[in-house]
């Protein structure tokens, strides 16, 4: 969770009148059957230190605690049985939204969901919204330009570069008093 991620979810929580906005933390995603380079348990603490704080916030873990494959429809299709008077939304990135058709189950996960696309683009992003199947329910919500992706922050910690600007402090500290993707010691 990077200053790229609390941005959106602020501009988020300006533009749609949610109540709250819950973080899924993915589990194995089913795109990356080799894993990932932090442990489920260092994920799950690095996501409850940037959503500190902030208590229109929360996290589900979920997907953490299930075994294999985690799915979309799966997860929120559980939370929709779970809070069947709530009005659900799933946030994506607009570079998500070309494969989104193809996801497994989208027809089920859009009978219970409502699909928010973060853009920075806007109209570019309501006229790739309007190619969806019917089915989908989307629609565009204007974020903010951060700098912060993964792979930068991933690559900076690598080298022991400073990545203050990108993570929230506490994350930071967390990820470097771990080791999470600092190089390897060299062999003597």
């Amino acid at each position: 969770m990077h200053l790229g991620h609390l941005s959106v979810a602020e501009d988020l929580l300006r533009s749609v009148p949610l109540d709250e906005l819950v973080f899924l933390p993915a589990g194995r995603s089913p795109f990356k059957p080799d894993g990932t380079v932090a442990s489920t348990g260092d994920r799950l603490a690095m996501l409850l230190l940037a959503v500190a704080g902030e208590a229109r916030y929360s996290v589900d873990p979920r997907e953490l605690e299930r075994a294999g494959p985690s799915y979309t429809a799966d997860t929120m299709s559980e939370i929709a049985g779970e809070r069947p008077e709530d009005e659900l939304f799933f946030v994506i990135g607009r570079d998500n939204l070309e494969a989104l058709p193809r996801w497994r189950d989208i027809e089920r996960l859009a009978r219970v969901v409502e699909f928010l696309v973060a853009g920075r683009d806007g109209a570019a992003t309501e006229r790739e919204i309007a190619a969806l199947p019917d089915f989908i329910r989307a629609r565009a919500v204007a974020t903010r330009l951060h700098p912060a992706s993964s792979t930068t922050i991933r690559t900076r910690l690598e080298s022991g570069r400073d990545v203050s600007a990108f993570l929230p402090a506490a994350v930071d500290r967390y990820a470097r008093s771990r080791r999470i993707y600092s190089p390897a010691p060299p062999r003597r």
